[in-house]
């Protein structure tokens, strides 16, 4: 059924490919994936009312913001070159924006020669790669980090370093200053790799509990299909220094976009959707890659950081997810995890095709949906549920681009915010921001405004603030009327408006960003 599936969604892309750049979409939905090329440092911004003064770091965003480059172009929005925008907020209630590209090697080959260079991609390329271009591609790997940035405190310097990531190993140091790209950082490994490729991490590194460290983990492919791939946990006291923790091997193949630590565990989920090797050196991109083995269990892999003993459970159920919100520890040996859950539908909506047709885009069938597992050590077992259906805000359990107040990362908590598509089930566009009570007391909101969409939000807590959600939410906003972008601070409790301040370029969507305090 759902290869069926799959098959009539690849005819309704080759049906609509042409139709759907002509298609008229008075939402102003597709502008929100435009390329803009527009760098500059440190623009004053005007707000609507006034910026709390205590707020006081800055915001920064890694998104694409280049589609194409001479006459080829990108199939998927998730390999649009990287942009970063930061917001730095003065903590005198002024703000100022600035934006740069990230210059990889990848991005300055393209440039220089006026085409998309080869190099591994989420989707296709139009036109695609020959032959001889997909085997460069698979030999340079992804270079394009995209999806996330970070900083990491050095443990010998005692200075902060900032770092863009994708879910492989190397990463880029960028300034947070000029947002200028300073260098490629490959950091070394002691794995024996023969008949292996140490290729794929994670593009959300965690920090460990009551430290400055950040935890990671790189996952080794085998060449042979007969071979299990295996997993090594790291710790992270720089960008670019890395100690192995422990390394053991998978009972099935898996794709792991993220995990959780609690105070004294790593958390991983191995959902049964993997990167096919031989697929992606055929089709020389991911998404056709991709197998959904949607008959097999879910593994969990529970990892004790100091005793660094590996407790492995199986979940009878298929799971496909991309987030983790949080974990923490619930009495003795238990463990509970929420994730945010999908289908293989999802992975289309950010086609392009899709992008730029609503008719194609709103025929998608789309499942979102909080998991939440509950994990015994002691017994072991694991079990999952959903969380009740919202009276209150009906779309709350579909969140996905999650954040929660980073206080009470580790522990339990009960807030978690992020974005919803689709809201009303009926049309792609309808995004929301939505608060959800994960301690299911009634606490679910929203904030939603027709046409106007919003990237993935960040809780900056309230300085001194007593209770968990209180705090500030930002993101960007895309108003699809006006053609125009914005800067928006939500009341965390309340989920509405404090202020906002329209921007002096527009922001194309953006996957990932962070928010860094001045200390």
């Amino acid at each position: 059924m759902r290869t069926t599936r799959c098959q009539f969604i690849a005819t309704l892309v080759s049906v609509f490919i042409v139709s759907s750049s002509q298609e008229k979409d008075p939402s102003g939905f597709r502008d929100f994936f435009r390329t803009n090329l527009e760098e500059f440092d440190n623009k004053p911004l005007t707000f609507s009312h006034p910026v709390p003064s205590w707020l006081k770091g800055k915001l920064i965003r890694n998104g694409g913001a280049r589609y194409e480059v001479g006459a080829r172009s990108f199939t998927h929005a998730f390999d649009a070159l990287a942009k970063l925008h930061s917001f730095t907020f003065h903590g005198n209630g002024t703000v100022s924006m600035s934006a740069r590209f990230l210059r990889t090697t990848y991005f300055n080959e393209s440039i220089a020669a006026n085409t998309i260079a080869p190099y591994a991609q989420f989707g296709p390329l139009n036109p695609r790669f020959d032959m001889i271009e997909k085997m460069e591609a698979i030999a340079n790997q992804i270079d394009n980090l995209n999806v996330n940035i970070y900083r990491v405190r050095n443990a010998k310097g005692g200075n902060f370093e900032y770092m863009t990531v994708n879910d492989v190993w190397e990463v880029y140091q960028v300034s947070d200053c000029s947002l200028k790209t300073l260098k490629l950082i490959s950091p070394p490994t002691s794995l024996k790799t023969h008949l292996y490729l140490p290729i794929l991490s994670s593009a959300h590194p965690v920090q460990e509990f009551g430290r400055q460290t950040y935890l990671t983990f790189l996952m080794s492919v085998p060449e042979l299909p007969f071979l299990k791939s295996f997993v090594t946990l790291y710790r992270m006291s720089s960008i670019g220094d890395r100690e192995q923790i422990v390394t053991w091997y998978l009972e099935a193949p898996t794709y792991m976009h993220s995990f959780s630590v609690t105070k004294n565990y790593a958390v991983f989920i191995g959902q049964p959707v993997s990167i096919n090797l031989w697929k992606m050196f055929s089709k020389g991109n991911i998404v056709e890659a991709m197998e959904y083995r949607y008959n097999d269990p879910t593994y969990i892999y529970v990892v004790h950081l100091r005793s660094k003993k590996i407790t492995t459970l199986k979940y009878d159920k298929f799971v496909s997810y991309f987030h983790h919100i949080n974990a923490y520890e619930h009495r003795k040996h238990k463990i509970v995890v929420d994730i945010c859950t999908q289908n293989s539908s999802n992975m289309h909506t950010m086609e392009m095709p899709y992008i730029r047709s609503p008719t194609l885009r709103n025929k998608v069938p789309l499942y979102y949906g909080i998991k939440r597992f509950a994990i015994d050590l002691k017994t072991p077992y694991v079990d999952a549920r959903s969380f009740k259906p919202s009276k209150i805000v009906p779309y709350s359990n579909n969140l996905d681009m999650p954040a929660i107040n980073e206080n009470y990362r580790h522990v339990k908590y009960c807030f978690a915010y992020g974005l919803v598509v689709k809201a009303d089930h009926v049309n792609y566009d309808k995004w929301a921001l939505v608060k959800k009570d994960v301690c299911e007391h009634g606490g679910d909101l929203s904030w939603i405004i027709d046409n106007h969409y919003p990237s993935e939000p960040w809780f900056v807590p309230t300085l001194n603030g007593k209770k968990e959600d209180d705090g500030i939410l930002m993101t960007h906003v895309f108003d699809g009327i006006r053609k125009e972008s914005y800067l928006v601070l939500i009341n965390a409790v309340t989920m509405k408006t404090i202020s906002k301040a329209n921007l002096p370029t527009n922001v194309p969507f953006s996957t990932h960003g962070r928010f860094f305090p001045d200390e």
